[in-house]
This record gives structure tokens, C-alpha cells and sequence, in this order.
């Protein structure tokens, strides 16, 4: 099990390039039943704003539908607990407050590998990243 970040769907709907290559590679690995992941409900509140401020609100709210339809891709919700998490990690790792909010989600939800191209995880003892390329070695 993943947990995967925001820049994934970012990216997948953005880049014409490699990461966007490599980030709809993996979601195609979770619709066709050969990965397992969650992201939380936070990762759908960064789709939608960068989307639609790149792109437009029309596209912005169409990719924000399409990932409710990815198969194998939970979406937890972000609790009390999960914020309040989130903020010792801020303090133990000078993480931004989303990218603490995406830790504590996968530890709450004991998931110890996330998917992202964000390399301030790479300082969390707690979890391990993968980039997209080390994500889709995996399964190759």
C-alpha cells in the first residue's frame, strides 16, 4: 500500500513531459489492480486549486471528479487527530503544514511508503519516498 501524494495528480493532469508520462504510468498501475494506494481528502482540495488556476475552474473540478474514479485509491478523511499529528511532525521535521497533514494521514492510516516528487519527505524518519521512476521500478 501507497500513499499518494498530491504532485501525482498534479502532474498527471498538467505535464505533457516525463513526470506527467510517469504519473499517469502509475495510475494506470492502480486501475488496473497492480497497486494499491490511499490519499486524503486534503489531496483533492490541491488538485482542484492548481488545475484550476492553471487551467480553469471547468478542468480544475473535472480532474477532481476523475480521481473518486480510479480503482484501488482510498481517500481518507483528515480528522482531529491527524491535524494535530500533523503539527508535532512540523515541529520534528520543519515540515509545510500540507506536507504534514499528507505524513500524518499515511502514518494514521499505517502507510510507511508515499509517492511523491517532494523531497522534504525524504527528511521523515517515519516513511520512505518513492520518486515516480523508483515508484514504477517496482513493478516493472
Amino acid at each position: 500500500m501507497f500513499y499518494i501524494d498530491a504532485n501525482l495528480f498534479i502532474y498527471s493532469s498538467l505535464d505533457r513531459y516525463i513526470l506527467g508520462d510517469q504519473s499517469r504510468e502509475i495510475i494506470d498501475l492502480l486501475n488496473n489492480g497492480k497497486m494499491n494506494g490511499i490519499t486524503s481528502s486534503l489531496t483533492l482540495d490541491e488538485i482542484i486549486w492548481v488545475v484550476w488556476k492553471e487551467k480553469g475552474k471547468e478542468l480544475g473540478i473535472k480532474v477532481g471528479k476523475e480521481i473518486f474514479e480510479i480503482s484501488n485509491l482510498d481517500i481518507v478523511g483528515i480528522s482531529e487527530k491527524i491535524i494535530f499529528n500533523a503539527i508535532e511532525l512540523m515541529e520534528k521535521y520543519d515540515l509545510k503544514p500540507r506536507d504534514a497533514i499528507h505524513l500524518s494521514a499515511a502514518i494514521e492510516h499505517s502507510v510507511f511508503t508515499i509517492i511523491s516528487e517532494d523531497k522534504d519527505f525524504d527528511k521523515v524518519k517515519e516513511i520512505e519516498r518513492l520518486d515516480f521512476v523508483k515508484a514504477l521500478r517496482k513493478f516493472k
